[in-house]
């Protein structure tokens, strides 16, 4: 009992003496250790300043607040009583650095997209770990994904993990992986809220997503634009299926839902047409066709040009208006021209426009012709500027093409010193001056890699020329291959059994440049040499190959001319003279008769070597855009040497 009342009396003691030596006092100042590089950040975030009373303080709150920042894995948060008054003390020590940052499982985002979406959430090689901004950046890729039209939340895990290397101050570094599952299980497919398409032809589109058990984005995006474009050729543009949020993927089942836009509201006064006599009412579905043929109809109607504002869309609702245009645009349309094509007959381009000779002139009708005359010059790989140019003047109906024309290119190897020359790629692309086309500028390009002299870094970037509005320079960025490749070799053949096939050296050396010269010229050359039972054997040869005689004469720079050309001389030893390599006799003669011998007895007769000498040449020429016509001729001279046989020896029968 006594021992009971002592301890007590102790505890007492020592709670008076911390009470007596409680801080008291206004703060003098805040100290932050182990991390002067955000010390400013730490005390601009936490909650206590200069000249508070320290009663004040919550310890434990500042602690959490700087935890929060994300950049420290210990905080320690206390206060200490010094002569100029009492201290907020803050000792951290900050999370490793970042050795690695990379996302797996990702076909959304490329290389360099993916680092520099990670350097925007202060994720990079180098920076200290941020575990806050390292956790957000988990939702940030789920609503990137569903911003770039995924019907549901991807999965992403993080993993940091310690890397097995340090700084040079000894500390820890770490790896950092986000890794992405974009193949949600799909078992089922349905379509809701649709009426311009059949919910079950809809939901067909998207069956192949169900075969394959899992979402497939690529498979997803096509049946969506495929919904789209028969939306679109009905009339109904904007309207298909909804990838703002509605459609989803929820266990297992693709909920479709069908965005249809509806008039909500339609005014006609600007050409003093009331809203009964307009083909859309209020409630129906927008149908842009419909539109159109109103315009075109109250143009000719009223012998105006009648136009219409650029449709207001609010959520899933259009509104429209009709406006008439100067007086001087109206009136009936007495010819028709086409003013800048070069690529494209006049003929075929006005053939497919709505007005027509007859027609009262409407902008809105024109306007839509424009987008015609755009598709044709996009569907033939032509690019021409989006803007429409139109106009109507004396009777007289015009559009205007901006044809896109090549100002030049630009060619940026990865080093500073290339072997390769401009012209390798440049010769096999659209020429200077002439209309830009993206289906003769692939077939260039692929040409040109077939070369297999260098790689293309990213895509060719198109810019405005300087000079004109309507002409680009396209700059392509190249990584150049190694193109030289030397192949020794060497080897001592042991010949086993009685087929003596010549034991001894066999060797040789191969030096090839697929680039040489800068100007992808083939070179090859080769030696190789052997024993044999007439000595040691030398062969070898050197070929020429040029694919495109690129020279300043005729037309040789406008059409790919091939040559090449070969010197040779190489042996073959150790032939058998007779068919299927060599003839086995029994030596001895009574059993030779009847062949009746084993046939590890049994001899090969009747070795020689063959020697081949001579050169070709070969030349072909491109007739046509898929059409190369060659000829080539061998010509070489064979050396036949019998080889010495080996003596035989006897036994005991002779």
């Amino acid at each position: 009992m006594r021992i009971k009342k002592t301890i007590i009396i102790i505890i007492l003691i020592m709670i008076g003496i911390g009470i007596g030596q409680e801080i008291k006092g206004e703060l003098a100042d805040i100290r932050i250790i182990g991390d002067k590089d955000n010390a400013t950040i730490i005390k601009a975030l936490i909650k206590s300043r200069k000249g508070d009373d320290v009663a004040n303080i919550d310890l434990e709150s500042e602690r959490n607040l700087v935890l929060s920042v994300g950049l420290f894995k210990k905080v320690v948060v206390s206060l200490e009583k010094q002569d100029a008054g009492p201290i907020l003390v803050i000792e951290v020590e900050a999370n490793p650095k970042i050795k690695s940052a990379r996302v797996e499982g990702s076909s959304l985002l490329n290389e360099a997209q993916t680092e520099e979406f990670l350097r925007r959430n202060l994720i990079e090689v180098g920076a200290t770990l941020n575990t806050s901004r390292a956790d957000s950046l988990i939702q940030n890729i789920v609503t990137l994904y569903r911003q770039r039209g995924y019907p549901f939340d991807v999965e992403v895990h993080l993993t940091v993990t310690a890397s097995d290397i340090t700084t040079a101050e000894g500390k820890d570094l770490v790896d950092v992986v986000y890794t992405i599952n974009e193949a949600a299980k799909l078992d089922s497919v349905s379509a809701e809220s649709c009426s311009v398409l059949d919910n079950q032809e809809i939901e067909s589109k998207f069956r192949p997503l169900v075969d394959n058990k899992k979402f497939n984005f690529e498979i997803y995006r096509t049946a969506v634009e495929d919904v789209a474009k028969q939306y679109y050729e009905a009339g109904y543009r904007g309207s298909g299926i909804d990838t703002t949020g509605k459609t989803s993927l929820n266990d297992g089942n693709l909920e479709l839902v069908c965005r249809e836009l509806r008039v909500s509201s339609i005014d006609g006064s600007a050409i003093g047409v009331e809203e009964d006599q307009l083909s859309l009412k209020v409630g129906d579905l927008f149908n842009y066709d419909l539109l159109l043929a109103d315009a075109k109809k109250f143009s000719n109607e009223l012998n105006k040009d009648v136009n219409f504002a650029q449709p207001i869309i609010i959520g899933d609702t259009v509104r429209l208006r009709f406006l008439a245009g100067p007086p001087e645009t109206a009136g009936k349309i007495e010819s028709i021209e086409i003013i800048g094509n070069t690529v494209i007959p006049s003929e075929e381009l006005i053939a497919a426009l709505d007005l027509k000779v007859g027609d009262n002139f409407s902008s809105a009708i024109a306007s839509e012709d424009f987008t015609k005359l755009y598709d044709i010059y996009n569907s033939a790989g032509y690019i021409v500027a989006r803007q429409a140019q139109y106009n109507y003047l004396d009777g007289v109906y015009s559009q205007k093409i901006s044809e896109i024309k090549i100002a030049g290119y630009e060619i940026h190897f990865d080093q500073e010193n290339p072997k390769s020359e401009d012209f390798l790629l440049t010769r096999y692309l659209p020429e200077v001056g002439s209309v830009f086309n993206r289906n003769s500028f692939t077939r260039g390009v692929q040409n040109a890699l077939r070369l297999g002299a260098f790689e293309f870094l990213g895509q060719p970037e198109f810019k405005p020329s300087s000079d004109n509005p309507e002409e680009v320079v396209i700059s392509i960025s190249l990584k150049e291959k190694y193109s030289i490749v030397i192949q020794p070799s060497f080897a001592y053949v042991i010949s086993s059994g009685s087929a003596k096939l010549g034991s001894g050296i066999e060797g040789g050396i191969n030096f090839s440049d697929t680039n040489f010269l800068g100007r992808a010229h083939d070179l090859g050359v080769d030696f190789n040499l052997k024993t044999s039972d007439i000595g040691l054997l030398f062969g070898g040869g050197i070929n020429y190959s040029i694919p495109w005689l690129y020279i300043d004469a005729l037309d040789f720079k406008e059409t790919p001319t091939r040559i090449s050309f070969s010197l040779f001389s190489n042996f073959n030893a150790n032939q058998a003279m007779s068919s299927k390599d060599g003839t086995k006799i029994c030596l001895d003669p009574e059993k030779r008769k009847d062949n009746s011998c084993d046939d590890d007895t049994k001899v090969l007769i009747g070795d020689y070597t063959q020697r081949e000498t001579g050169f070709g040449v070969g030349f072909g020429r491109q007739v046509a855009p898929f059409t190369t016509v060659g000829v080539s001729a061998r010509l070489s001279y064979n050396n036949y040497i019998l080889e010495p046989g080996e003596q035989c020896k006897l036994d005991a029968q002779g």
